[in-house]
């Protein structure tokens, strides 16, 4: 039975994939000095049966057909292509407010358990919620229908009953989302390099640790100002919800093709763009860091995986690396688009707005990367609903419950698994261009300024493409 969280790594074998190679290992190579933890991928070996070069040669043609066809695309059929509608609705302040203080006492609930509860990380509650429900489901659910965290987030409702929306001090306009960024990269240490990320008991100190530092942030800096900038699960979370087609706001139900709120952000902030572009470090190094090319970086025999412990250094070491040079890439590539298209854009806003393009990408990867590890970890989560104390108790009247993977046994489940995942690619990677190139028309306001000043992007997109398709096949043994 297949056993799928951060603190759990088994050997995979796999056969070799060669497509890509590489630009796969020169970008392999740039984020090298990272290691990861999430949720990982399972049954990885059964996928790389099939034809993987195939998918992977037309996944990465349809992402170049779509730069070719944005060519000839009139300028004004893609700017509208954007515009959104609206329909007036109530507004949920309110509602949101009291959802939210019925999601802190779930917390406090799930961390009860995560102390108490079952040390089987497969059958504690706090374990199942975090890792599956939330980081595998939520996020996706997030990119895909909007800001649903609004009305669950655990610390919002508390913090305007009693921070309210203006704390002590002010946190100053030059910080921008740095604090949430810091936020970030040790919530990716602790999922990455931590020996034990898994453990209820642990993982239970982590949160109240985190919900402690939240609520005196907001204490300190206003509950409004804590959790736009400085609580970084709610900066990623409503990065995520800007992917969606639609967004609630003041009383307005706005309509609109996915990635209508990227295009129409005209000034997010360089810090906004440097978060978005983080999030897209982390989830390639999440797969990166699996496979046997980088555990041969590490002198690591991949089929004989010494175990999380003997490679915390190289985790953060790699996780920082990664975090710092995918930024830092992405700045030469505005840079170079920026002089072919000889504009007069000041480079930190064109850097903010084509910064958020990259999301669609995320999205696409999360959704790849935690297929296979939800379809065996959602039917824990099931069961550890069903009885959250493992006391025999059946409240959802599920009867005998058996978590299954048969469903990696057959060649056609196998393949149905394998094209969604390569799909989720490559539909974000189109997407993502489609959304760069109106972002380039609205900044440039000229055709051929924007073609030009994305012929840079476009190559990192496709070269994005073939690392992202030859993750998902490439042999994996930790």
């Amino acid at each position: 039975m297949h056993k799928s969280f951060p603190g759990d790594k088994f050997a995979k074998c796999h056969s070799g994939q060669r497509i890509g190679a590489h630009v796969s290992s020169l970008i392999a190579f740039i984020l090298a000095g990272s290691h990861e933890a999430l949720a990982h991928t399972s049954e990885q070996a059964f996928v790389l049966l099939l034809p993987t070069q195939i998918y992977m040669m037309s996944g990465v043609a349809a992402v170049a057909l779509t730069v070719v066809v944005l060519a000839f695309l009139p300028a004004d059929a893609i700017r509208r292509s954007f515009l959104n509608t609206g329909i007036n609705t109530p507004r949920s302040g309110r509602l949101a407010t009291v959802t939210s203080l019925l999601g802190f006492l779930v917390l406090v609930l799930l961390i009860f358990i995560g102390l108490t509860g079952p040390r089987d990380p497969f059958s504690n509650a706090l374990v199942l919620a975090v890792w599956t429900l939330w980081w595998m489901v939520f996020l996706t659910l997030q990119g895909l229908f909007g800001d649903l965290w609004r009305f669950i987030n655990p610390w919002a409702g508390l913090g305007h009953l009693v921070a309210g929306e203006h704390g002590f001090l002010r946190l100053p306009e030059p910080v921008g989302k740095w604090p949430a960024i810091f936020g970030f990269f040790l919530f990716s240490a602790f999922m990455l390099a931590d020996i034990a990320p898994d453990d209820p008991a642990r993982l239970a100190f982590a949160v109240g640790a985190y919900s402690l530092y939240t609520l005196v942030g907001m204490v300190l800096f206003g509950t409004g100002t804590w959790l736009a900038r400085g609580e970084c699960f709610t900066v990623l979370l409503r990065s995520f919800a800007m992917l969606s087609a639609v967004r609630a706001k003041e009383g307005r139900l706005q309509l609109g093709l996915p990635g209508w709120q990227i295009v129409t952000d005209r000034n997010p902030g360089v810090t906004t763009g440097i978060f978005a572009l983080l999030i897209l470090a982390v989830g390639s190094f999440d797969g990166l860091n699996e496979t046997f090319w980088w555990l041969a970086k590490l002198g690591i025999n991949p089929l004989e995986f010494p175990g999380r412990s003997a490679v915390i250094g190289a985790n953060i070491a790699g996780l920082a690396a990664s975090m710092i040079l995918v930024p830092a890439l992405f700045a030469v590539v505005i840079a170079i688009g920026e002089k072919l298209a000889r504009s007069t854009i000041p480079f930190p806003l064109a850097f903010s707005r084509f910064a958020l393009a990259v999301l669609p990408i995320t999205l696409g990867y999360h959704i790849a990367h935690y297929l296979t590890s939800f379809l065996v970890n959602g039917q824990y989560a099931l069961a550890a609903a069903t009885d959250p104390f493992a006391d025999g108790s059946d409240y959802l009247g599920l009867g005998t419950f058996y978590v299954t993977t048969g469903f990696f046994n057959t060649l056609s489940s196998v393949h149905t698994i394998w094209v969604t995942q390569a799909s989720a690619v490559v539909i974000g990677h189109i997407l993502a261009i489609y959304v760069s190139h109106a972002v380039a028309l609205d900044l440039y306001k000229d055709h051929r300024k924007a073609m030009l000043s994305q012929i840079p992007s476009a190559l990192f997109m496709i070269a994005y493409t073939t690392f992202g398709l030859w993750l998902l096949a490439s042999p994996r043994g930790a």
